[in-house]
């Protein structure tokens, strides 16, 4: 694989000692309600995950239908949450011909909203947009869409473009091309969102324990040969019902890959159960991303690590106890335990262990 992309520094939303968010985006005082919250939440996001510089992102933008400005039917104006611009100049002209996206917050316990989306979008020349009720928590979700100006509706696609792509661009990207996320815990919050979201909880499947087969599969794809992924799905196959098929099958062959060569942890005949729809939610989610990281990073992988033990340890619960347990050992430690096997790591902790090649341990407890 190829060097991953430097990640830059984090931001995080801020409160002031008076509790008030001071604007990522601007510098203004804000009161710290919940909608709040999740606005200065998912503008942090933007910034770490996607790239998007602060001076392309605005807040609470009025929209014009043509020179006239949207109310609400009590008279007051109409605001966007956040509006994410083309560039800079076109931020600083608040330009509704050159709108990246726009993007629609909500508290975490809401799920309208969307119809306010669709206004904002269809008003100005956004190709895109998003629906979020924040990133912290089990019930939060984001979603995207694109939009179809021939049949006037938004339609669900897997990503979001990042800050130097735009709709439409975004394909099947090399292995190289991943980014490493600064929040691996939002993923898991949200792919756990998704999952439950589409009932999954009423089925007799281990959920928790699919999604550590499934995080397994990724896992063994991007340590895998080869240029390109094998753990995505396109916007084409995302649209119909054989493409999705196709991506599910994929993930559950890189799983059976990855248990067959580790039978002392995954006995012969175990899978992913749940069905073609949770594996697609999964793949949305996590297939931008990279969970490999090489013994270079490993001063990352501090922050990493812990984001994996704390979710596999609060979420990941087996029915019987156990939990998966991800850890990276860096590489003098791998020479002291295996001499050997230089480029091999073993967990000590634990009822069984598992080598990974060439940057992780599993350990089922």
């Amino acid at each position: 694989m190829g060097t991953k992309k430097h990640r830059n520094t984090e931001v995080l939303p801020i409160l002031n000692e008076d509790g008030k968010y001071i604007c990522l985006t601007d510098g203004s005082l804000l009161p710290a309600t919940p909608e709040e919250k999740v606005r200065q939440g998912f503008i942090a996001v933007l910034m770490n995950e996607y790239g998007y510089p602060a001076n392309r992102i605005r807040r609470e933008v009025p929209i014009y239908h043509g020179s006239k400005e949207l109310k609400e039917h009590d008279g007051r104006p109409i605001r966007a949450d956040i509006v994410v611009y083309a560039d800079v100049v076109a931020a600083a002209q608040r330009d509704q011909g050159r709108i990246t996206f726009v993007v629609e917050c909500k508290k975490p316990d809401a799920r309208s909203g969307y119809e306010q989306l669709v206004s904002y979008i269809f008003s100005t020349n956004s190709p895109g947009g998003v629906w979020t009720n924040g990133t912290e928590g089990t019930d939060t979700d984001t979603k995207f869409y694109r939009v179809d100006r021939k049949t006037e509706q938004l339609l669900p696609v897997t990503e979001l473009p990042r800050a130097d792509e735009t709709w439409g661009s975004v394909n099947r990207r090399k292995k190289s091309d991943l980014e490493k996320p600064h929040d691996v815990r939002r993923l898991f919050r949200l792919c756990n969102s998704k999952l439950y979201g589409r009932g999954m909880e009423n089925y007799d499947y281990d959920i928790t324990m699919d999604m550590v087969r499934i995080l397994l599969a990724k896992i063994e794809d991007e340590s895998g040969p080869g240029q390109y992924p094998a753990f995505y799905i396109t916007q084409d196959e995302y649209e119909s019902v054989d493409g999705r098929s196709a991506a599910a099958a994929r993930v559950r062959s890189l799983f059976d890959t990855f248990a067959e060569r580790h039978r002392e942890v995954f006995p012969k005949g175990e899978k992913i159960e749940v069905p073609d729809s949770a594996i697609v939610e999964a793949i949305t989610v996590l297939q931008p991303w990279s969970l490999v990281v090489g013994y270079q990073d490993a001063d990352d992988w501090d922050i990493m690590g812990a984001a994996y033990e704390q979710y596999t340890h609060q979420n990941l619960k087996r029915q019987r106890g156990q939990f998966l347990q991800i850890v990276l050992l860096s590489h003098p430690w791998s020479k002291l335990l295996i001499p050997k096997l230089e480029r091999k790591c073993l967990t000590l902790l634990g009822d069984q262990e598992v080598s990974l090649q060439p940057h992780f341990v599993i350990s089922v407890r």
